[in-house]
């Protein structure tokens, strides 16, 4: 990276160890506690480590100026303490936190966007307060029971929605309202829970189906190596619900097209009568898929799990 870009690496890296440190202290070592000013300024100062005039403010120490950030106000400096204090008081009496107990799921979630929303609002440092957010966003995703895969959606819906995230936060500063906002964020939430769901069951499919086809192979011990090999990469590289014509299914990779081209013709379709009779393929008119499709209509949409996600 050109010495005049180094910062951006910094900033990058400064995150990722922010979010390494409280994935281990919450989760691994359970060390867990209220939000606290300290605490805030402690994540404050993990973002503004090492970046010297290209992070405008101290880090891990609230603004002592007045800031304007487009055309909002933040409020005056001199009241950040006060205000800080005041939202982590609230916070705690609000949420039903407790050491030696687990955080409702719920309370867990809108602590979390309440949390940003009033970091954003009172803006307490000169700069990375939107960073510093997202790390209590994640650190109260974690100490609420999340898993890891999970703590960083709220964040990312709000990247992946950045203009809207904006209009709902100026929404709600002007009607004085977090009603607005809050239903942005949880049905990001639920959209978001959905596809790592759904994500987790192609994965534990995927290698279901990886099993399932050695374990087929294994049975046929009769077929030579280089062919059992040959037919193994070609079924587990079909992709599913995907028609294949026997040309497409020679080009599937490069080392199976490879492969086929020092072979006859008559090779490929005896590979691919051999997969259809072991029932690892199937023929649908002049073309062929993979048997695995099969296998995937039998767990629930995308949609039905959204459904019940939002239930």
């Amino acid at each position: 990276m050109p010495e005049s870009r180094e910062y951006l690496g910094t900033e990058v890296k400064n995150v990722l160890d922010a979010l390494n440190q409280i994935f281990n202290e919450t989760v691994k070592n359970n060390a867990v506690s209220y939000i606290s000013p300290e605490l805030i300024k402690n994540f404050h100062g993990m973002i503004g480590k090492e970046l010297g005039v290209h992070f405008e403010a101290i880090p891990g120490k609230f603004r002592e100026n007045n800031v304007v950030v487009g055309t909002y106000r933040a409020p005056e400096y001199n009241f950040v303490s006060e205000l800080m204090q005041r939202l982590c008081d609230w916070l705690k009496n609000e949420f039903k936190f407790r050491h030696d107990e687990e955080q409702d799921f719920l309370d867990a979630v809108i602590e979390s966007i309440v949390t940003h929303v009033y970091v954003a609002w009172i803006h307490p440092f000169g700069d990375g307060n939107g960073r510093t957010a997202r790390l209590l966003e994640f650190y109260l995703l974690l100490r609420g029971g999340m898993p890891n895969i999970c703590s960083h959606i709220l964040s990312n819906h709000y990247n992946e929605t950045r203009s809207e995230y904006y209009r709902q936060l100026d929404h709600a500063g002007k009607t004085r309202q977090l009603t607005d906002f809050i239903d942005y964020a949880v049905q990001g939430f639920l959209d978001g829970l959905s596809d790592v769901l759904w994500n987790i069951q192609k994965h534990q499919m995927n290698n279901s189906w990886k099993n399932y086809v050695y374990d087929i192979f294994d049975a046929h011990k009769k077929i030579n190596k280089p062919k059992r090999n040959r037919m193994r990469s070609l079924v587990l590289n079909l992709e599913f619900f995907k028609e294949y014509s026997l040309e497409e299914i020679q080009l599937i990779n490069v080392d199976l097209a490879a492969q086929y081209k020092i072979l006859s013709k008559r090779t490929i379709d005896r590979d691919v009568a051999d997969l259809v009779s072991m029932g690892l393929m199937e023929m649908k008119g002049n073309k062929y898929i993979s048997q695995i499709s099969s296998l995937v209509k039998q767990l629930p949409t995308k949609r039905q799990i959204q459904q019940k996600v939002s239930s």
